[in-house]
């Protein structure tokens, strides 16, 4: 019986502690940090602030180029999502449905993507920019090899960002 008081105790201290990291919006492997001295944390502060930026000049890029497909892919796998939901008795949030179902239809419409902007680089080179058709294919050859490093970089920094982000 002496145990269910400390208990109680324990339960509202750790949900307390919660709220509180919550509020501060801090994960709980950073309250180290506040131990440091004001200099130690400005310059960690500034070492986040400069990966931030370099994250963000490799994932923006990719992320405009892929706005559309991905807007496309978001709007497919909701539906599906919503569709197991609905035909489900034991999901609650159908997290792993929208997962699979965005994995199954980037892999899918990629290679198309990246066909209709190869095509659509080609044709600007030689109708806007009037490139001969050698210069303009061999143009078009190292987009159709690099677009698909730079979406790679682009998906990699965004990872980046957050992280460095909820460090900043």
């Amino acid at each position: 019986m002496k145990d269910k008081p400390e208990l109680q105790a324990l339960v509202e201290a750790i949900t307390s502690y919660s709220q509180m990291l919550k509020l501060f919006n801090i994960n709980d492997d950073q309250v180290a940090l506040f131990k440091k001295s004001f200099v130690k944390q400005v310059f960690f502060m500034i070492v986040s602030l400069i990966r931030l930026i370099f994250s963000l000049l490799f994932c923006l890029p990719g992320t405009i180029m892929l706005f559309p497909l991905s807007e496309a892919v978001q709007f497919y796998s909701e539906r599906e999502r919503i569709k197991a939901l609905k035909g489900s008795t034991v999901k609650i949030n159908a997290n792993d449905v929208l997962a699979s179902t965005k994995i199954v239809a980037y892999m899918s419409t990629f290679p198309l993507y990246l066909c209709f902007f190869t095509y659509v680089f080609n044709r600007t080179l030689r109708w806007y920019f009037e490139f001969d058709r050698p210069e303009a294919y061999a143009y078009t050859l190292a987009f159709f090899i690099l677009f698909p490093i730079v979406q790679l970089i682009s998906i990699r920094s965004h990872d980046g960002v957050r992280t460095h982000y909820s460090n900043f």
